[in-house]
């Protein structure tokens, strides 16, 4: 069930709690999506369930899937992104009710319909960890899937990091990919490590445990072989300019 926790009263609020008379089936929750007026809460047996702030009510939305709904993330006001435990994923517009539904039959950059992961960047865009290898790309108001797949199958690695600096740079290390940056004018993934004297053009420790970046937009990488690394993307702010052929002392002092 849901227990809702208040600063003004010393027992939280139950929902979906089964009583002693067997009201109230158990419901399963996995995630919460906000709007100004509305929480969504994701749950099993195609359910949605959506909670008034101001009615301080509860109102169900069943969507149509015979599958859990896990993740939910909001592309607008009115546009709302729901994934699936094996039923692929769906878009619904909550003015007019309107749902799509993308799965693997009908798209073929959804390679199975098993979702264990969508990240929604500050593009709008998502990213959906399929099981498997690889990556999906979601641009849900071009609506285009992109797949891509693993570029070595000895990469072992079996982290997903995906991560976007204060400069709005994507980094993403999907599964049997080495960690890349996202380049979205081409919509390529660049190697952040690369074997300059080799044709082999990926090359990455499969052993990366963390990623994050600092306020200045430095990137930090933990890894099993390579310790702690800082990556640093700047413009020189001090460029040396010449002044001619003119012969003048070197005595300037201060500027």
């Amino acid at each position: 069930g849901l227990y809702l926790i208040k600063d003004d009263i010393r027992n939280p609020v139950t929902f979906f709690v089964e009583n002693k008379n067997g009201n109230n089936a158990i419901q399963s929750f996995y995630d919460m999506g906000e709007t100004e007026n509305e929480l969504f809460f994701t749950s099993n047996n195609c359910n949605v369930w959506r909670y008034n702030k101001l009615e301080k009510k509860f109102n169900l939305l069943k969507l149509p899937t015979s599958s859990q709904i896990m993740y939910v993330l909001f592309l607008s006001d009115q546009q709302v992104f729901f994934t699936t435990a094996d039923d692929g994923f769906l878009t619904y517009n909550l003015s007019n009710r309107t749902v799509e539904h993308y799965k693997s039959a009908t798209h073929s950059a959804l390679i199975n319909n098993e979702i264990e992961y969508a990240y929604m960047d500050s593009h709008k865009e998502i990213w959906i960890q399929p099981k498997g290898k690889g990556i999906v790309h979601f641009h849900p108001f071009k609506k285009e899937l992109v797949y891509y797949p693993p570029v070595n199958e000895s990469i072992t690695h079996s982290r997903l990091f995906i991560h976007e600096d204060v400069e709005q740079r994507l980094w993403i290390q999907p599964r049997g990919v080495p960690f890349s940056y996202y380049d979205r004018e081409n919509k390529k993934l660049i190697p952040f490590y690369e074997k300059k004297d080799s044709q082999v053009d990926w090359e990455v420790s499969d052993g990366l445990m963390g990623v994050c970046s600092d306020s200045q937009g430095n990137l930090w990488l933990s890894s099993n072989y390579r310790g702690l690394e800082k990556a640093t993307f700047r413009n020189e702010l001090f460029q040396v300019h010449s002044v001619g052929e003119v012969a003048l002392e070197n005595n300037t002092r201060m500027v």
